[in-house]
């Protein structure tokens, strides 16, 4: 994507895709409450004839190119002209406003071992709470669960903010909306369920299937819950179910090969449990990837999906 093709798309476009909607809108003028701060009063400005926007709780404004790189600075991203570029290539690949755009990747997987902990504490950074809202995440869901971590990168010297669910073995399953790993030893997480000694337990792929459903069902899940992390560590959730007397036990695994791998893993492990039925959800997002792509489906939020 060239600065041409850039400052052609129309900012509603780009705000739509941070879950943004106008608070106030005449022929001219959309009204946003701002993306780039938290506040109550929508003062920040889209001049839909000219392409540009003034935050007046700042003084800042621009073009399309000024917002993002402004977005990516604020998350504690990389925020030059080439990086706004690239942020919205991913974004808009398919999207009428850019034809033929390069494909950047967006799933950076990091070595662990240059990875370092700096803090872990409770979830405050407006982006990470931005980027839950654009997956159709409840904020009380996130508060509840996950925690703000902050990782350096040994080899950049750059410090990555994102969200952290902490595992089995003190480590931390880390995401946002550029950038997923983990810090400290790979491992599931257990989360306990409201009632005590449950007859049911369920089993996620990942921390965003569980958020999901958790979303859903608008409270705290009555039964235990496992969040693989990974389906290559799967065996590390049979001891966390066998013998307990769980009587059902409900799979949200992805939709691709590796997904129906480990349903059929855990439908032999299920077997081999007396009494324990083995119940896949798959089919309630079938053509769909996993839970969470569904559930923004239906919520007709477009994100990033990371």
């Amino acid at each position: 994507m060239n600065i041409e093709q850039a400052k052609a798309i129309p900012m509603p476009a780009i705000l739509e895709k941070l879950n943004c909607i106008p608070q106030k809108t005449t022929n001219k003028d959309d009204w946003y409450l701002s993306p780039l701060r938290e506040e109550k009063t929508a003062s920040f400005c889209v001049n839909k004839n000219k392409n540009v926007w003034y935050d007046h709780g700042i003084g800042k404004g621009g073009d399309t190119i000024n917002f993002v790189s402004f977005y990516l600075e604020l998350c504690n991203e990389d925020h030059t002209v080439v990086d706004a570029l690239r942020w919205l290539s991913n974004i808009f690949s398919t999207d009428e406003f850019v034809q033929k755009l390069p494909v950047f990747e967006q799933n950076i997987i990091v070595k662990e071992k240059t990875l370092k902990l700096l803090s872990v504490k409770d979830l405050e950074h407006f982006g990470l709470k931005n980027y839950l809202t654009s997956r159709g995440i409840k904020l009380s869901v996130g508060f509840d669960f996950l925690k703000e971590v902050r990782v350096l990168n040994k080899n950049t010297s750059k410090t990555i903010i994102a969200l952290g669910l902490k595992n089995e073995e003190n480590g931390y399953e880390i995401r946002n909306a550029y950038f997923k790993n983990c810090i400290g030893k790979k491992s599931i997480t257990f989360i306990r369920g409201t009632e005590v000694k449950p007859d049911g337990v369920n089993v996620f792929e990942g921390m965003f299937d569980f958020l999901t459903v958790a979303t859903i069902n608008g409270k705290a899940l009555a039964n235990d819950s496992i969040v693989l992390n990974s389906t290559s560590i799967i065996s590390q959730a049979y001891p966390y179910i066998k013998g307990y007397g769980y009587q059902e036990l409900h799979s949200y695994m992805d939709n691709d090969e590796t997904g129906n791998m480990a349903t059929k893993n855990i439908s032999l492990f299920c077997q081999s449990e007396d009494k324990l039925q083995h119940k896949s959800l798959q089919k309630l997002y079938l053509n769909f990837n996993d839970v969470n792509e569904w559930h923004m489906h239906n919520l007709n939020l477009r994100g990033l999906n990371v």
